[in-house]
């Protein structure tokens, strides 16, 4: 993605967003309790490099909203609550994204006790072929689910299920094949008891396509969580996969990350220097834990599609943060250059990867407070992986490497989850 920055939210967690001028995309069913509280949102930064003032409308419900966005800035669009999608059918709620000069966009769905929030890729990166991942939570009421976006052209869908799922009044068993033509900006959401991973989209032409669930559990309460996938064609072959410290009071907890293969494919997981190695079949996705304090490098023969979900985790007795679902990029999307936005009212936090001989080169201006590195080796490997916490804010960090190796950054912003109370900092 452009300069690519990961951003994992604690109430979700989005991958940094690609640079583009035309997004579009669509908002699952959230668990959620409906209430005055309840926003859905995109937030649209114009990039440092821009000249002027960039232009931005938004559609959606048959509404325009429009803003001008200076260099560097980030502006909200909230949404109406009419905007969510319900059930297992086709609908006209696409939110599409218009602007006059190259932006990043990001989507929050949020209510009371559960959010996440995703990076929205603009139409140029969308594909003809997904795999679909759905977490294996099954609350009551609950439902695994994704949504898939159309462009400006009527188009044909095919949809090869790893679940059953009941649409438009017709039952469709595992294995079976669905086929649906989607209008100009139309968009679907598949809804299902059953596991949907491994479920296959084929497309005529590029479509967005977004996966989660509408309100997944494991160690705390349930949540929201949703991303949107990359094309199967954008996949990669190597990866660094950071842990997150919100296991460090029950170390027999973990988080998980999924791996998923689209043709028979040999994976290498190396993890505090241990070596394994897995054979996967095309349609396979594979569970691998994740334990606080050991990174992952992960490697492969063929392209693979990682996700990293976090199960829910303690920063303390009374603080908890419930779970989360994000993208792990591979390293051909490293960049040597990033610029990072705080958000107000969160903890703000960075995780950088990097390259062994390139981490004494990490400059960051302007300096925040605790900008120091720790830096972790990643034992049997090149590279090295740190996190830094700066001041609760909005604020904008860049940080450069004169070397022409490249860099991966990953940014947390910590909402904390109190005794069943969401807590904003303020």
């Amino acid at each position: 993605m452009k300069g690519l920055v990961y951003c994992l939210m604690l109430i979700g967690l989005c991958s940094a967003s690609p640079a583009g001028r035309e997004f579009a995309t669509s908002f699952m069913q959230n668990l959620g309790n409906d209430g005055r509280d309840t926003r859905f949102l995109v937030e649209v930064t114009a990039l440092p490099s821009s000249k002027g003032s960039t232009k931005v409308k938004v559609t959606a419900m048959g509404g325009i909203y429009e803003k001008d966005i200076s260099p560097g800035k980030t502006v909200s669009f909230k949404l109406p609550d009419s905007v969510e999608m319900t059930s297992s059918t086709k609908s006209r709620q696409t939110v599409l994204i218009e602007a006059s000069q190259d932006i990043t966009v990001m989507s929050l769905s949020y209510k009371p006790y559960t959010a996440d929030t995703s990076v929205v890729y603009p139409v140029e990166e969308w594909g003809t072929e997904y795999l679909i991942f759905t977490p294996s939570s099954s609350g009551r009421d609950t439902f695994k689910e994704f949504s898939i976006t159309n462009h400006k052209e009527p188009n044909t869908v095919e949809i090869f299920l790893q679940g059953s799922v009941r649409f438009q009044e017709k039952y469709y068993r595992r294995g079976s094949k669905m086929t649906m033509t989607l209008q100009p900006f139309e968009t679907v959401q598949i809804q299902s008891k059953d596991n949907l991973s491994g479920t296959k989209v084929v497309s005529r032409l590029p479509v967005a396509v977004s996966s989660g669930h509408s309100c997944a559990q494991k160690y705390t309460s349930c949540n929201h969580i949703y991303e949107q996938l990359l094309p199967v064609h954008s996949w990669g072959k190597e990866f660094v996969i950071a842990p997150l410290p919100y296991h460090s009071i029950f170390t027999s907890l973990h988080d998980s990350i999924f791996v998923q293969a689209s043709q028979p494919t040999k994976i290498t997981m190396n993890v505090n220097g241990k070596v394994q190695t897995y054979p996967m079949f095309a349609g396979q996705t594979l569970e691998l834990y994740s334990h606080w304090p050991h990174a992952m490098y992960l490697t492969s023969d063929k392209g693979i599609q990682v996700l990293f979900e976090f199960n829910g985790g303690s920063a303390d007795i009374l603080e908890y943060f419930d779970p989360f679902l994000m993208t792990i990029l591979p390293t051909k999307h490293f960049s040597t250059s990033y610029t990072v936005q705080g958000q107000s009212n969160f903890y703000n936090s960075v995780i950088v990867v990097a390259r062994n001989e390139d981490v004494d080169g990490i400059k960051i201006d302007p300096k925040p407070q605790s900008a120091n590195f720790a830096w972790q080796r990643l034992e049997g490997t090149n590279f090295s992986w740190a996190e830094m916490y700066y001041d609760t804010g909005r604020n904008f960090f860049r940080y450069h490497t004169p070397s022409p190796h490249l860099v991966s950054i990953v940014m947390e912003f910590l909402m904390l989850m109190a005794m069943d109370h969401l807590r904003l900092l303020i």
